[in-house]
Parts: C-alpha cells; structure tokens; sequence
C-alpha cells in the first residue's frame, strides 16, 4: 500500500551531499558528504521526510508554523493537549505537527545502545538506524531543484497478537477485545534501509474528460454569458 508523504528540505551546519547556493538558487548534489569551506556561498541541507502517521515517545517531528517555518524537534512525551519536546518546550496537539519518517541526516539514529536519556521510561526506543532515502530519489529531488513535494511512501500491513488488553484502544468495546491479532500499518523499506519513494505524477485528461469537467463547470454557473460549445470549439 501507498501513502502521501511531504518532503522538506531544512538548512544545517554539519555536513551533507546536498548543497544549496542561495544566490543562484540552485541545488546541487554530492556523492560524499561534504561542508563548504567557511566563508563559501553554499548553504548545506538535510532532506525530511514527513507524514500524518502517529507521534509517539521519541519520535522526530516537524512542526509548521506562518512565523518561523519549519522546526525540527524531538517528542519527549504526549498529553491530551501538548507535545512535550526533549528541549521541554510544549507544544499545542492542534497545530501542523508531522513525524518525520525518513532524513538524510544521520544525527536522527539513536547512538546509545541500552538506555535513553530522552525516555521517560528509560528504556531506549529510538531507531538507531533512522531510514533514508536513495541516492536516484536525491539526484531527482537536485535534478528539479528542491521542487519535489508531495510524494507517496509504500507501507507493509503487519499483524500482531494482543498479549493484554493495553495493547487495544481504551474505547473498544468489551466485544471487539475479544480480538486477539490486529493490523498495522509499517513503512516499506529497501534492504539498505531507504524508503521506497514514488513521484506523483501529472495526471493527463484526455478531450472528452476536459470537456465533461467544463460542462459541469458551465452548468454550476462558472461561466457566465459564455455559449459553451462555441468555447469548447475554441479553446481545446
């Protein structure tokens, strides 16, 4: 199964294969992760990969705001009302939050091996190899110019068994915890741990479709005083 995904592109200090130099406005891209040498008009960046799914302890986020654009922030813990960031900052649950899925930076891998400072647990559930992307979707996203957005990510259904009843939502009926597997959705990954990336592409309408979308437009009163076979004859 597929599922929409948006790509964001965030400016960092340390090292990457992309390269942004602001003047031109041109993206460029490096087999080798690099750092421009002080001084230099490259900007560095780092590719996001973010979706609707669900935020959990530890997760990576991005949060959208109109005032500061787009933030990246770590989950500590969730309540009915906020998103507690490890920085500690609450975040409002209603406003644009997306987890981040898949990065091309390396800093998102968890690099502590028992437990996890971050945890409220103490029990480390970070990826500790956080998914990427590949190298053909990073020289198309250069070859467009950072003007890919909207993607779709393939997902694997995986079924599980209930060992209790935490396992299901608290507002199940009494019945359906009588279930002892249930579904969820995992994302797709290739062996060298990249998600699987389709470009949307452009949808083509042929003539009768284009004409059948403008009658409907002339019949909703779209086009006023307007003779629509005449148009039709004239503008396709």
């Amino acid at each position: 199964m597929k599922k929409n995904a948006k790509v964001v592109m965030l400016p960092t200090e340390k090292a990457s294969p992309l390269w942004l130099y602001p003047i031109q406005n041109k993206l460029s891209y490096y087999e080798e992760s690099g750092k421009p040498r002080e001084g230099k008009s490259p900007v560095t960046q780092h590719l996001y990969l973010i979706s609707g799914d669900e935020i959990k302890e530890n997760d990576w986020i991005i949060i959208f705001t109109y005032r500061y654009g787009y933030t990246l922030k770590r989950c500590k813990s969730i309540n009915k009302n906020h998103i507690i960031c490890t920085d500690n900052e609450l975040i409002p649950i209603d406003i644009n939050i997306k987890k981040v899925i898949a990065s091309t930076d390396p800093e998102l891998s968890c690099k502590q091996s028992e437990s996890c400072n971050g945890s409220l647990t103490g029990k480390c559930v970070c990826t500790k190899d956080f998914p990427t992307f590949s190298e053909d979707f990073l020289k198309s996203y250069v070859k467009a110019n950072g003007k890919i957005d909207e993607v779709m990510v393939e997902y694997y259904v995986e079924t599980k068994t209930c060992d209790n009843l935490a396992d299901l939502m608290s507002t199940m009926s009494t019945a359906e915890y009588e279930i002892t597997t249930y579904e969820i959705n995992k994302l797709k990954l290739t062996d060298n741990n990249e998600v699987i990336i389709h470009l949307e592409e452009e949808k083509m309408y042929s003539r009768e479709e284009v004409e059948k979308l403008c009658e409907n437009a002339f019949d909703n009163g779209s086009f006023r005083d307007i003779d629509f076979d005449e148009w039709i004859e004239e503008n396709l």
